[in-house]
């Protein structure tokens, strides 16, 4: 998976799922895909259908 461009990352974890990647220390965390939901996806462009969603959320650290 690429997390930000120039960083690829193999991920082992075949389920369905998503993640969160820490900028400051570039963990990634998996997400299951049951712990996200979408009310509305945006229209598709004519002719194409869904294949997968895939969702990163990018965090940094609190400064405390």
């Amino acid at each position: 998976m690429v997390v930000v461009p120039g960083k690829v990352i193999y991920d082992s974890n075949l389920d369905s799922h998503h993640h969160f990647y820490n900028e400051d220390t570039g963990v990634i965390t998996d997400i299951p895909a049951s712990d996200i939901s979408f009310e509305q996806l945006p229209a598709l462009p004519q002719g194409t259908s869904t294949e997968a969603i895939s969702v990163t959320i990018h965090l940094r650290n609190s400064k405390s």
